[in-house]
């Protein structure tokens, strides 16, 4: 219980540290392109589970309005993580902040226990990952 605690504290500190102005990093340099500029950061809670396990992703730092895809790599294929019905994208908000809530893990057919990384790459150059740990299990 009292690891569960600390990792959504830490979570929570993510997520408030993306989405506070002026905590994205120091100011752009001259002739720095767009996509240098983001701070794109993505925090997935849960940080593990079993197959199934609900989770909930939240992104911060993106471009207003920037299509963001959120992929799970697997072996041989990459699983899109956004809402179904969206076309596989989630859009950010005005402050370039995003939640999707995909089904959760997928199950064990078609997941092995390991630690996996989660991808969220925008249509305007912004990139960012988050650890997901698959623990055994159904």
């Amino acid at each position: 219980m009292k690891m569960m605690h600390l990792r959504l504290s830490v979570c929570l500190l993510v997520i408030t540290v993306m989405l506070l102005p002026g905590c994205a990093g120091p100011s752009p340099k001259p002739n720095q392109s767009t996509a240098e500029m983001t701070r794109a950061a993505i925090a997935v809670v849960p940080m593990s589970g079993k197959p199934a396990t609900k989770l909930t992703i939240y992104g911060g730092g993106f471009f207003p309005g920037e299509k963001v895809r959120v992929i799970l790599p697997l072996e041989g294929y990459e699983m899109v993580m956004a809402a179904e019905g969206t076309g596989g994208f989630v859009v950010a908000n005005e402050a370039g902040a995003f939640v999707v809530k995909p089904g959760g893990i997928p199950l064990a057919e078609v997941i092995k226990p390991g630690l996996y990384t989660l991808k969220a790459a925008g249509d305007k150059g912004s990139l960012a990952t988050a650890p997901l740990e698959v623990l055994p299990g159904k």
